[in-house]
């Protein structure tokens, strides 16, 4: 028997997976001592050149948060709970906002005291504004924008490789792997992932290929924009992307797989009805 469930369910099934995914982002860190009180009171700061960034730095906010341990881990842990209350609630737009809040201040805070601004943190921080609103319309609305931001991040990634050019330079992408694997290389040159590392830089014609074949892969969202029925497809490009890019660059961006969810055509009325039309053939495939 098919259980059919109304929009609010859906979207506080939605609201459940976020914050609870978020919490595994926030266990991850953790373990891995990526939290703020793991740096130990910093001094140095790199704001960037981010308004909202040196505004917080103005009001000493940052600067507040990191002076003493007890302050770092309280600030920490109500994060935490503010993020468990959000999971816990079914639908509050107050407890949304609060984790929204301490959120940035965090993302603010950890990024200018590592002098690194993590591109991972951002796009789960806009997608926690989808559970502002206490309307479920507004849900849906902020839900559909957010899915044209994922889609404008990989198709603007794929124009700023074609507009400057390197998408089509020559030994580009062996020169990428010989910066981010430098470390690996030099210390451990017999590893069987430098070893497979080294090859790649040493035939440039495959490296350039795959590069090529990641800006076409990363073009492919652009079909996002105009319909829903590609959605199942862009899916697994997500994930394949994601994939090649932690095989070959070590880099595994864990935040934005939250993000994923956009692809499915469950929580989007307008795009159950558009593939209901292609199941009765009342909308030409």
């Amino acid at each position: 028997m098919m259980i059919v469930l109304c929009v609010k369910d859906k979207l506080i099934y939605l609201r459940k997976l976020y914050y609870g995914y978020m919490l595994f982002v926030f266990i991850v860190e953790g373990s891995c001592g990526s939290m703020i009180h793991d740096l130990q009171q910093p001094v140095l700061i790199n704001p960037g050149t981010d308004n909202f960034y040196w505004m917080l730095h103005l009001l000493n906010i940052p600067q507040a948060i990191v002076a003493h341990r007890g302050i770092t881990l309280l600030f920490e842990t109500t994060l935490l709970a503010t993020a468990l209350s959000c999971f816990i609630s079914r639908g509050s737009s107050i407890l949304a906002v609060t984790f929204t809040m301490f959120y940035s201040v965090y993302v603010v805070t950890k990024s200018s005291f590592v002098a690194h601004h993590e591109h991972g943190l951002v796009l789960p921080l806009l997608m926690s504004v989808i559970f502002w609103p206490s309307s479920d319309e507004r849900k849906i609305r902020l839900l559909e924008a957010f899915r044209y931001y994922v889609l404008f991040a990989f198709v603007s990634a794929a124009l700023w490789k074609l507009v400057r050019g390197s998408a089509f330079a020559p030994g580009q992408f062996a020169e990428i792997l010989k910066m981010q694997h430098l470390r690996l290389l030099a210390t451990e040159p017999e590893n069987v992932y430098a070893l497979v590392i080294s090859w790649l830089i040493s035939h440039q014609t495959v490296s350039d290929v795959l590069l090529g074949l990641a800006v076409i892969l990363q073009h492919t969202f652009v079909v996002g924009f105009f319909t829903y029925r590609a959605d199942r497809l862009l899916l697994i490009f997500f994930f394949l992307f994601f994939i090649g890019d932690f095989m070959l660059m070590n880099l595994t961006f864990y935040q934005w797989y939250i993000a994923a969810v956009v692809f499915l055509p469950y929580w989007y009325p307008a795009a159950e009805q558009e593939l209901q039309d292609i199941r009765t053939n009342q909308v030409p495939v």
